[in-house]
């Protein structure tokens, strides 16, 4: 690969990108990091991240899941639950609720995905 198909290609996953969340934005009211932590916590083993760990997987510093949690737990998605073993850790918990929205929310954005395939 040369630098103009990266280029190229970088342009165009930042198209879609807009588009996806332009749709998370009008069709669900949230952001595509909301969606990606929601997404993770989902698809974790026991429906749980250490808020430490979200954030390294997400790759975004600490403050910026501390703030983003509350905006989870405002529409019922998840909660915080106190670490038992650290008491200044703190879990995100995902809700049924969180887990339907994020099924939602994934659907949404497969078909916007296929979509956009034939642009691509």
């Amino acid at each position: 690969m040369d630098i103009g198909t990266w280029l190229d290609t970088a342009e165009r996953r930042e198209r879609v990108d807009k588009r996806m969340s332009a749709l998370l934005r009008k069709d669900f009211g949230m952001g595509m990091l909301d969606y990606r932590a929601l997404r993770a916590v989902a698809e974790s083993e026991d429906g749980e991240l250490r808020m430490q760990g979200l954030a390294r997987k997400l790759g975004v510093n600490q403050s910026s899941i501390t703030r983003m949690v509350p905006r989870l737990e405002e529409r019922g998605y998840a909660y915080r639950d106190l670490c038992p073993e650290d008491s200044r850790g703190a879990y995100c918990v995902i809700t049924e609720k969180g887990r339907g929205a994020c099924g939602e929310m994934t659907e949404s954005l497969d078909r916007l995905l296929v979509e956009v395939d034939g642009d691509w």
